[in-house]
């Protein structure tokens, strides 16, 4: 078998690909369509057909057919991108890739959370300018890293683009906002904005993504140093391939600086277009239209939004109270707050009153607190424990003996017990 030619295909593929790298969709999870001839897209807009051999149909499947940006990704010199570790661990894991499909086709790119339901990424990720139409099917994963599996996914409410860019494709104005169906980034945090952008020329940024090393999902990273700020584009010599195309731009402070685009491989660089007065300003309307009122659900945790902020401690919602971690969660079970317990059953509401756990019995008093020791009610007197568990039969309490009936109600007087008449003070000290 020619492996020589596969590897040049292979290598065609990777170097001339673009941002939203393409695939053949799969005809199920076993099987995909085999190819009869690979396009390749250049920057000039000009294509190349490289036909394939029938033993050679076999081996490219699923590999890269055509791209809608006719744009490069390069690596400069050595390969510095770097496996990120731990895609879960901040600001990594506000990356995102981006899966769409057109014509059978399904693309790829990249892009960052900007908030916990925005992802901020490139418009000729989600968008065929070719076609003047947007892709199908957007799908947005996060906290993936190959065989490991997506950790989180979502859908689309909404995505927008500069009417410019759909006018003229500029790269300048190459930006999308996406809302999506469930804030992914309440788990996974987001990157900031700055309130208004600067020169950043010498600026240390970090891009990180999902370039097209392989057909799986896999981050990698790579930082260095703004070669130049033309106010509408930034270059730079970090290291990107097909599919990081959408990855953001951050600086030290994980602030969204631009959104890489595309490279040249003439001038060896990559460029990123900038998020400038104007863009930001646009980005900054989407945001305003992401709202997020109420209980989210994301994989399994709830969270509570008022007027887009996620809320955490106690907050009150229909009468209820609930409690949220410092990340936002809702909280369920026993949680200790300002050195005292409170019990939230599985809906996360704070609950008052007795309560049975593992056939124990437990009082909460009005305001959500456990109770310990003695306890008065309706003229009745209770003992629990300092764990707060109901006590029953004999208890001895600072050398003096009581009696704690099944129900936990403590007796006084005279009493029988197991058939032996025993007598207890008006306090419930046991006499004799």
């Amino acid at each position: 078998m020619n492996r020589l030619r596969i590897a040049v295909v292979f290598t065609l593929m990777i170097t001339m690909a673009s941002a939203s790298l393409v695939y053949a969709n799969e005809k199920n999870e076993n099987e995909v369509e085999p190819l009869d001839k690979v396009v390749v897209q250049n920057f000039d807009s000009k294509s190349t057909t490289i036909e394939l051999h029938n033993e050679e149909k076999e081996l490219v499947t699923q590999k890269l057919v055509t791209d809608t940006s006719n744009i490069y990704e390069i690596i400069i010199g050595q390969d510095d991108l770097v496996k990120v570790k731990n895609p879960l661990e901040y600001p990594y894991s506000t990356s995102v890739y981006i899966e769409s499909s057109n014509n059978n086709l399904t693309y790829r790119g990249s892009g960052n959370f900007i908030a916990d339901n925005v992802v901020l990424t490139a418009a000729h990720v989600v968008y065929d300018k070719n076609a003047n139409k947007f892709l199908e099917n957007v799908k947005i994963y996060a906290g993936d890293q190959g065989d490991a599996g997506h950790m989180y996914s979502s859908g689309v409410k909404k995505i927008s683009i500069l009417d410019s860019y759909k006018t003229n494709g500029k790269f300048e104005n190459d930006l999308a906002v996406i809302i999506l169906d469930k804030p992914l980034g309440a788990k996974l945090g987001h990157l900031g904005l700055y309130s208004n952008s600067s020169d950043y020329k010498g600026e240390k940024v970090t891009i990180t993504g999902y370039p097209a090393k392989s057909r799986e999902k896999i981050m990698y990273t790579d930082k260095k140093n703004i070669l130049s700020d033309e106010g509408g584009l930034l270059s730079y010599k970090i290291d990107t391939l097909g599919g990081s195309s959408g990855s953001v731009l951050y600086d030290s402070k994980h602030n969204a600086i631009g959104v890489h685009v595309m490279g040249n491989e003439k001038e060896q660089k990559n460029y990123a277009v900038k998020l400038n007065d104007t863009n930001l300003s646009h980005v900054n309307s989407i945001l305003k239209q992401a709202t997020l009122n109420g209980w989210e659900k994301v994989n399994n945790e709830w969270y509570y939004y008022k007027h887009n902020h996620r809320e955490k401690g106690w907050i009150n919602d229909n009468n209820k109270w609930y409690y949220l971690g410092d990340n936002g969660v809702m909280q369920v079970g026993w949680i200790k707050y300002n050195n005292k317990w409170y019990y939230l059953d599985a809906s996360g509401a704070m609950q008052v009153g007795w309560i049975k756990l593992n056939d124990k019995w437990y009082y909460l008093a009005s305001d959500g607190t456990m109770q310990t020791g003695w306890l008065q009610l309706n003229g009745k007197w209770y003992y629990l424990s300092s764990s707060g568990e109901m006590q029953t039969g004999w208890i001895e309490i600072g050398g003096v003996w009581y009696y704690m009936k099944q129900s936990g109600e403590m007796v006084t007087g005279t009493h029988t017990i197991n058939g032996k008449v025993y007598k207890f003070s008006d306090t419930g000290a046991w006499i004799e």
